[in-house]
């Protein structure tokens, strides 16, 4: 366990959140889904999925653990053992965090070895969503899909402007043409 929380986007993430820029911390939403399995000797789903999502949780939310319920069950009917959980955490200062744990993709659909990985961290003043493990910006267009890396001209550019007007800085004139 302890790789989310070395990702960039998950460092920046227990960053944000243990300065308090997102305030005080209400909710924490976490999933990692992966292709469905056949092997019925495979780890639990908690065993398989669960540690690195659970040692996040716990290096964000600074709090004891009040109260877990969770439910699990086999939803995807492709393994003998349990295929799905869902978990609802409540800690003592309050927050709450639902993390899901599933063997849900279709099995012959590409991913990635962690599984598809999103974590959503909702303050008081502030909220942030990280997909931690994603290396390319899916991008719509003419009914078809692109993908485009993160650090590919126009995708940084346009997400530095982004990033600026969220921060209330006036929108540059010639970003437009810096994009051609």
């Amino acid at each position: 366990p302890g790789d989310l929380r070395h990702t960039v986007p998950g460092a920046h993430a227990m960053d944000l959140g243990g300065r308090g820029d997102l305030g005080d911390l209400h909710a924490v939403y976490g999933a990692v889904r992966r292709p469905q399995r056949v092997d019925p000797g495979a780890a639990d789903v908690v065993q398989a999925l669960g540690s690195d999502l659970f040692d996040f949780v716990l290096a964000v939310v600074p709090a004891p653990i009040r109260r877990v319920y969770a439910v699990a069950g086999n939803l995807f009917g492709a393994s003998v053992q349990r295929d799905t959980v869902t978990i609802i955490v409540r800690f003592w200062q309050d927050t709450i965090a639902t993390l899901e744990l599933s063997h849900c993709l279709p099995a012959g659909i590409p991913a990635p070895e962690q599984g598809e990985v999103e974590i959503e961290l909702t303050g008081s003043m502030d909220a942030l969503r990280i997909e931690p493990w994603r290396s390319a910006v899916q991008v719509y267009s003419g009914g078809r899909v692109d993908l485009r890396p993160w650090v590919a001209d126009p995708v940084g550019s346009m997400l530095e402007e982004l990033w600026d007007t969220h921060q209330g800085t006036p929108a540059r004139a010639d970003y437009l043409a810096q994009q051609h």
